[in-house]
């Protein structure tokens, strides 16, 4: 299902719009584990996430 919404959105949306959210999946998994699961949000993933944000930042620019 996120296969067929991810090339959906390529194919009706701007690909520097579509992109940056794509890459954001390892973020949200992180902060779902983190809620859902209650897995412990550890220095190295707190810093994964600053790094992906940074980058989604950049790309939209």
């Amino acid at each position: 299902m996120g296969q067929f919404a991810f090339y959906h959105a390529l194919k009706s949306g701007a690909i520097s719009q579509v992109t940056p959210v794509a890459g954001a999946y390892p973020l949200v998994a992180a902060l779902l584990g983190w809620w859902v699961l209650r897995e412990p949000l550890t220095m190295s993933r707190l810093l994964g996430v600053v790094f992906i944000v940074t980058g989604i930042f950049l790309l939209r620019k």
